[in-house]
């Protein structure tokens, strides 16, 4: 087993595509893991605050690479946190581009 460190950003910009297994169940964070993940983003903003937040391990399953295609894997743990984490990211893109920031929603 390989282990990389990676952040959000690498992930959600890096060319691979993630795809979540049918066997995987549905989306069901709610209201409790919404605020615990808000309350752990938000310290990052503390004054005196350094070093980066630990979002948890992504378990990826590679598909067979083929020479100049896409490289895909499976998510098998870490959907939740990326989906939502997703979201966020499109409501600020939105909430952006509503009050005129295309700069910041293009971000």
């Amino acid at each position: 087993m390989k282990s990389t460190n990676l952040t959000l950003g690498q992930i959600l910009t890096s060319p691979n595509q993630y795809v979540i297994p049918v066997f995987q169940r549905y989306y069901r964070w709610d209201q409790p893991e919404w605020d615990k993940l808000w309350t752990d983003l938000v310290e990052l903003k503390h004054p005196g605050k350094t070093g980066r937040h630990f979002l948890g391990f992504l378990v990826l399953i590679p598909e067979s690479v083929m020479v100049g295609q896409i490289s895909k894997f499976h998510l098998i743990d870490g959907q939740q946190r990326i989906t939502t984490l997703s979201l966020l990211l499109c409501a600020l893109r939105d909430t952006a581009t509503a009050a005129g920031c295309s700069e910041l929603a293009q971000e």
